[in-house]
């Protein structure tokens, strides 16, 4: 393990701890929705924050923006990316940090086998935030898709909360075996395969274009120059800053806003369920990463410099992102404090993550039939007969 990953290891998983341990009395507060919603998104926020603190401060990782910025007036927004690397989360961080905010962010996550949903501590604290989750290798996975995301949007009209829902339409990051499935898959379906892209699953996007009453939807894309001809990213995922201490140091982010009504609907869905929409938009972004990854390391962008500009945080942005550092340093002594000095706490928050890992085990074996999203949804009023009008 390479010693910058010893630091990050280090600087992540007390802070994963304290916020798994800051989750815990919120429990309480499932029956009251818009105070739980409200705390859980602060929390979330905070969580980010730290983050992109360590990222931009620490590592001196650069942004670089171009294109549409994020509108403040949308209510629901869908933000559709391609996905090189497992750390392409972060970026939208970023993102949505300086244009926005992040305690609304929610990703579609997939629910079934290896997902952030079955992982020890941030399982429970992402289905507690209520992300969305999607199944996908099940008969009647449209339904199921179509009934998550109508008590989704539902529950966070009763909290009164906007929303920037983000998907990763292809399902995967640029590692040889799922290039391999995508290149595979469009061979079998007489589809032109994508050399820096894998081919966008459409069914997710389409239900939730269909279900989900967006606003507008967001396309960006992500260049890193630093990835050699862009078409594996093996050498850019967290596992790499972990063992190695490899990471990208610029990232270049282009956004493109369409704006979502009742009378263009047809346009980004089609009477079949499908979406050629969709598939346009990856070809357009095959091609801009083409030119991209054509220029030398050095002058790699997706437009003039007179058209981008580097991501900086203003006062009260910065002045977010050192006080959630702050927040979490004082919950971690707080804690510890209180383990060290109080019997009946430390029995309680040991007892309370073990029994997250045995909650993590039985998601992951499908022994428990739904996850703690549904407890906060079913809580916060959401019938059966309210998800699916």
């Amino acid at each position: 393990m390479h010693k910058l990953g010893i630091v990050f290891l280090g600087f992540l998983l007390p802070v994963l701890l304290i916020v798994k341990t800051f989750m815990f009395p919120l429990y309480l507060l499932m029956p009251f929705p818009k105070q739980h919603a409200f705390l859980t998104s602060y929390i979330q926020s905070s969580l980010f924050h730290v983050i992109i603190w360590f990222f931009y401060y620490c590592l001196g990782v650069r942004i670089i923006f171009s294109g549409d910025k994020l509108q403040k007036s949308d209510r629901i927004r869908l933000m559709i990316s391609n996905h090189p690397t497992s750390m392409d989360y972060i970026w939208l961080w970023f993102l949505q940090h300086h244009q926005c905010s992040t305690s609304n962010m929610r990703f579609v996550v997939n629910a079934q086998g290896w997902s952030f949903k079955i992982l020890p501590l941030i399982g429970p604290i992402i289905e507690q935030i209520v992300h969305l989750f999607l199944f996908k290798n099940v008969k009647n996975a449209t339904d199921r898709c179509m009934r998550a995301i109508k008590r989704t949007i539902a529950y966070f009209k009763k909290v009164k909360s906007r929303v920037t829902l983000v998907l990763y339409p292809e399902g995967g990051t640029l590692y040889e075996g799922s290039v391999s499935k995508s290149k595979s898959f469009a061979e079998r379906y007489n589809k032109t395969p994508l050399n820096r892209l894998l081919l966008p699953r459409e069914k997710g996007f389409t239900e939730i274009v269909k279900h989900a009453e967006i606003d507008s939807i967001y396309d960006v894309t992500l260049g890193t120059p630093e990835m050699g001809d862009g078409k594996l990213a093996y050498d850019m995922g967290l596992d790499k800053l972990v063992m190695k201490g490899i990471y990208p140091k610029t990232i270049h982010v282009h956004v493109r806003r369409f704006e979502v009504n009742a009378g263009n609907m047809d346009t980004f869905v089609d009477d079949e369920g499908n979406s050629p929409w969709l598939r346009k938009i990856w070809e357009d972004k095959e091609k801009l990463l083409e030119s991209f990854y054509s220029k030398p390391v050095e002058n790699r962008q997706f437009c003039d410099s007179a058209d981008s500009e580097a991501i900086k945080f203003g006062k009260r942005k910065t002045g977010k992102l050192f006080f959630s550092c702050w927040f979490w340093s004082a919950g971690l002594v707080s804690i510890l404090f209180c383990a060290f000095t109080v019997p009946l706490f430390a029995k309680v928050w040991v007892g309370y993550l073990i029994f997250s890992l045995c909650y993590s085990a039985l998601q992951f074996y499908g022994i428990l039939p739904c996850g703690l999203e549904r407890i906060v949804i079913g809580l916060a009023g959401i019938s059966a007969k309210d998800k699916i009008k």
